[in-house]
Formats: structure tokens, sequence, C-alpha cells
């Protein structure tokens, strides 16, 4: 886990989603990751952007397809968006890995 991801992690737990976003987009501008773009994904949901959402945590899946944080993450934005089969086939997946996202 990177310092970078642990001070996105630390504004979204302390409920300051808009810090969480401007550290993710840094952070991606110098060394794209999928974990940050997870982070980032859970950082837009916060903020009600879920097609922004969707977006992140699809570049996180396109730089690790299976990557279960992101699947979890584009499955509750779709979910938001009410694209509930799109959304299922992502919980789906996670399921079948063994669920640890």
């Amino acid at each position: 886990m990177s310092s970078e991801a642990d001070h996105i992690r630390a504004a979204l737990d302390a409920g300051r989603p808009e810090e969480a976003v401007r550290l993710a987009r840094l952070a991606l501008a110098i060394c794209p990751d999928a974990e940050t773009y997870a982070l980032l994904s859970a950082a837009l949901r916060a903020l009600d952007r879920p097609e922004e959402a969707v977006a992140a945590a699809s570049d996180a899946l396109g730089l690790s397809h299976d990557h279960l944080v992101a699947r979890v993450q584009r499955g509750l934005a779709l979910n938001q968006l009410g694209r509930s089969e799109e959304a299922l086939r992502d919980f789906d997946f996670v399921v079948a890995q063994g669920g640890r996202a």
C-alpha cells in the first residue's frame, strides 16, 4: 500500500471526499495504478458523481482486470445509476473470486 493511497484513504475516512479526489488525481498524474483509481471511484461516489465513479473504476480494471475493490466500487456506482444488471455482473465476479474485496 502506497503512502499516497494511505492519505487518500484517510481523507475518505475523515469524510473529506473532495480532498480524496484531489489527492487521487495528483497521484494518478504521477503514476497511474488500479488502487488509486479504485479510491478515486469511492471518493466520487461519496460526492454523488456515479458516472465519474464508474469511469474511474473502469480505468482501474483496465490496469488490473481482477482488482476486486475496483469491481465493488464500479458495481456500487452502476447501482447508483440504476444499472443493476451491470452492477450484478461486477458483484458476481467478486463473489466468484472469493469475495475478499
